[in-house]
């Protein structure tokens, strides 16, 4: 079993499925090895192998500075 999270902007999804750097974490190295493998079948960009709670940890991480600067900008428009 590997994971690899998806982050992509609207209106960009192909381009960003091909050309986004992946975190990508298996449950031991060999799942992980495999995945990189099938992802590099159509993956431009980097494919930076590691455990799956390190993957989702980057993903979680990702989301939440997503989600303050958002609310940073809804304060400011408050302003």
């Amino acid at each position: 079993m590997a994971y690899c999270p998806k982050r992509v902007l609207p209106g960009r999804i192909l381009f960003e499925l091909e050309h986004n750097e992946r975190v990508i974490g298996g449950i031991n190295p060999e799942p992980t090895k495999r995945a990189k493998k099938s992802y590099s079948l159509f993956v431009k960009g980097t494919l930076l192998g590691t455990n799956a709670k390190t993957a989702e940890i980057c993903k979680l991480v990702e989301n939440a500075y997503r989600d303050v600067n958002i609310a940073f900008a809804n304060e400011l428009s408050i302003i």
